[in-house]
């Protein structure tokens, strides 16, 4: 019954491997096993700043149910939901943060986001339909990413990957001149990355600058 209710749109994947090859021609170094681990960080935190990786789930609503859980079924968790559209009356709510604060839809319907996974949906019609867009991250044990990744971002994912690697103390491949470097070109690309996920992979000459570092 639950997955009638709470349906999301498949998402094509690739392996993390596919991000591998190149750091470990440049790091010979470092265990083999660890690479993902770092492509798996810097993945993390193009989605979390980023908001690069979407998920759409259409919640068709029950009479008297009011909590509904959001679960991506292929290894993601939720960073933020991003809209909340009903169908029946063209209406849509931005949600820019996970918040436990109402928001009032045209329709009358007041919908927010519970964390870490469920929203609420009080004084909704009865068997309305809603489109729920989030952005969400990989866990930490997932073998497979979007696809999205590979195509549009790989190497801001690489760039990631690099920098933390180079930030690492006493390793033959430490670097913090270099690690500082790639610090600002990440920040500066995933800023780039978010703005391109905005405007629908169209926005033409716009450029981010100005970066905010944040990494410690």
């Amino acid at each position: 019954m639950l997955d009638k209710v709470v349906m999301f749109e498949p998402y094509s994947k690739v392996s993390v491997d596919e991000f591998l090859p190149e750091l470990q021609l440049e790091f010979p170094d470092m265990p083999s096993d660890a690479f993902a681990h770092y492509v798996l960080r810097s993945i993390d935190r193009i989605a979390r700043d980023g908001n690069v990786l979407r998920r759409t789930a259409t919640i068709h609503t029950e009479r008297c149910i009011e909590n509904y859980l959001l679960e991506p079924p292929d290894c993601m968790t939720i960073v933020n939901i991003m809209k909340v559209c009903n169908n029946g009356c063209n209406c849509c709510t931005n949600v820019r943060r996970l918040t436990s604060e109402p928001c009032c839809m045209t329709c009358g319907t007041l919908t927010w986001f519970q964390e870490p996974n469920t929203i609420l949906f009080r004084n909704h019609p009865s068997h309305a339909c809603f489109k729920v867009t989030m952005s969400v991250a990989p866990t930490w044990d997932t073998c497979e990413v979007d696809t999205l990744l590979l195509h549009n971002h790989y190497e801001l994912v690489l760039t990631g990957a690099r920098y933390m690697l180079m930030n690492m103390s006493n390793k033959p491949w430490s670097s913090v001149n270099r690690a500082q470097e790639l610090k600002k070109d990440f920040v500066i690309g995933i800023r780039s990355a978010a703005i391109d996920t905005m405007m629908g992979n169209q926005r033409g000459g716009i450029t981010a600058t100005k970066p905010r570092l944040r990494f410690r």
